[in-house]
């Protein structure tokens, strides 16, 4: 049986009045008086669990959509003396859990190891566990505790316990995200995680319930910071080569942990990007190309987006070229400009050849890496997303799309909103963190590999109305990518014709949106 909001005096009243129509003596201050003094002590556990984790300014939202519910519990006698199972070993749905064991034992918890542990009642003694919810909002930090009761002797027992529920939705807080804690969940509903696990099948259930309610989809992240850039020749390689081969046909992407981005020069390539919005826009259109996209582009074309600006510089990894842009928006120079972005270019290019190489290490055609290295450029763009209208209601920032590059590596900097689509069509958010960036499989590596790799499709979603500022390294092949005879055989034959890759951008730019939509690879080289 339970009381919910056992310590307002009025539900508990309620309960003995269901109970007892004619009233039981002391049974509601008796009752309430327990339930406060379960509750106040859950509270200060929760609260410290928050200090101790750096994320107490979260706790007050979180206490004050709690609630909590007072259970009494009763094992009738058995026909045996054995030692039986007389509640299976489970995990509470709560966020956590207070038991009172009163005098006959049987409560046992299970360690990391796998070793059952018997707890015996003592005066003064409860038992806190951390359930379900926690392990949500700890991002796996804390473990829900898996307990059961297994009695000795045929008597009866009785227990209580104070579960604490959440009425909203929990989230993981930055403070528990990090390069070892990636982000595992979404944000948890918990009234909704009750409904869904009641009606699960035994199988979810039994298997782990809160993955299989909110777990995040994970985007592989691939450590660079241990790796020199140099070629493909050591066996020590053959592992980073497996795994970014995974990477790429199961996701179309990767995170790159890389730790030559140091927080520092972070920090100095977003300064100096804030600031070249900062120029007049007649100036900022001085930033042309002959290629479409790689100078200054602004849009939405659809009047229901937020709008952006973008700038580029082609071959950003030369020295020339940035001092070029950097006269283009200032004449007179601009301090230390091009010191910190050519480094940054530099930084980018030598991680994005470096992980072309071990695609083509991974599919045994490293001898063919030279030539398409050769006839490559880099263009590093600086995109900003502007402040939406408040006549706007969509959160999607920038729609989805995938790229016409080769590959991308994209920068998110500080502030989120970068998603990428699943095979199962989930769209997955990828949090910023420091040293990290996405790689994205593009248009041209897809025909390259025959299919084997898929262009990553991506968007940016922001729920806020501020401006978002990334940066991205687009590589494009300036002449005919070729798939290679290595990556055709019976189960992959041949799908695509010569890629001219400067013409495929143009039949892009001329082509009619259902053209764009519907797989334009296809419908300008496909077999």
């Amino acid at each position: 049986m339970g009381i919910d909001n056992a310590r307002v005096p009025e539900e508990t009243c309620k309960f003995m009045n269901i109970m007892w129509p004619d009233g039981k003596d002391q049974f509601c201050e008796v009752v309430n008086s327990y339930a406060k003094l379960l509750g106040d002590l859950n509270e200060m556990v929760i609260e410290m669990a928050f200090e101790s984790y750096g994320a107490k300014k979260h706790y007050a939202s979180l206490a004050a959509t709690n609630s909590h519910v007072l259970r009494f519990l009763k094992f009738k006698p058995q026909e045996t003396e054995v030692a039986c199972v007389r509640l299976p070993a489970h995990k509470d749905l709560s966020f956590a859990t207070i038991v009172h064991q009163i005098d006959v034992a049987g409560l046992e918890v299970q360690l990391k190891d796998g070793t059952w542990i018997a707890l015996q009642p003592q005066l003064s003694h409860f038992l806190f566990m951390a359930c379900e919810g926690m392990q949500v909002w700890s991002n796996d930090r804390i473990k829900a505790c898996n307990h059961r009761v297994n009695i000795l002797g045929n008597g009866e027992r009785y227990s209580m316990g104070l579960f604490t529920f959440n009425n909203g939705v929990i989230q993981v807080p930055d403070e528990m995200v990090d390069d070892e804690h990636p982000l595992l969940y979404n944000p948890f509903d918990h009234p909704r995680f009750i409904r869904f696990f009641i009606n699960a099948d035994m199988a979810i259930k039994a298997n782990n319930p809160t993955k299989a309610f909110c777990e995040l989809p994970q985007i592989p992240v691939i450590d660079f910071s241990k790796e020199e850039l140099k070629p493909a020749t050591s066996s020590s390689l053959l592992s980073l080569c497996n795994q970014i081969q995974y990477a790429l046909e199961n996701h179309g992407c990767f995170i790159a942990r890389y730790d030559q981005l140091s927080a520092e020069l972070s920090k100095k390539i977003f300064s100096q990007t804030k600031d070249m919005f900062e120029v007049p826009t007649e100036i900022k259109m001085k930033n042309t190309s002959h290629v479409p996209y790689r100078g200054y582009h602004s849009g939405p074309s659809n009047p229901n987006m937020p709008s952006f600006e973008g700038l580029g510089i082609d071959n950003a990894t030369s020295l020339e070229e940035t001092q070029k842009f950097m006269s283009l928006m200032w004449p007179a120079g601009k301090d230390q400009f091009c010191e910190v972005v050519n480094y940054y270019a530099k930084l980018l290019g030598d991680l994005i050849e470096f992980i072309y190489e071990m695609v083509f290490e991974s599919y045994g055609v490293r001898k063919h890496y030279a030539s398409f290295a050769a006839s490559n450029s880099h263009v590093l763009r600086f995109l900003k997303l502007k402040p939406k209208d408040a006549s706007l209601t969509t959160n999607i920032r920038l729609q989805s799309h995938k790229d016409l590059s080769f590959g991308t590596i994209v920068h998110q900097v500080d502030i989120p909103g970068l998603e990428v689509k699943s095979k199962d069509g989930t769209w997955i958010a990828i949090q910023p963190q420091p040293s990290h960036f996405v790689f994205l499989a593009s248009e041209a590596m897809q025909v390259w590999s025959n299919d084997r790799i898929k262009a990553c499709n991506h968007r940016v979603i922001m729920s806020g109305n501020g401006e978002r500022y990334s940066l991205g390294l687009f590589t494009f092949n300036n002449g005919v990518i070729q798939v290679p005879e290595e990556l055709i055989d019976d189960k992959h034959p041949l799908l695509y014709k010569p890629f001219d890759h400067p013409e495929f951008i143009r039949f892009f730019v001329n082509g009619d949106l259902a053209t764009r939509l519907n797989n334009p690879i296809k419908t300008f080289c496909g077999v």
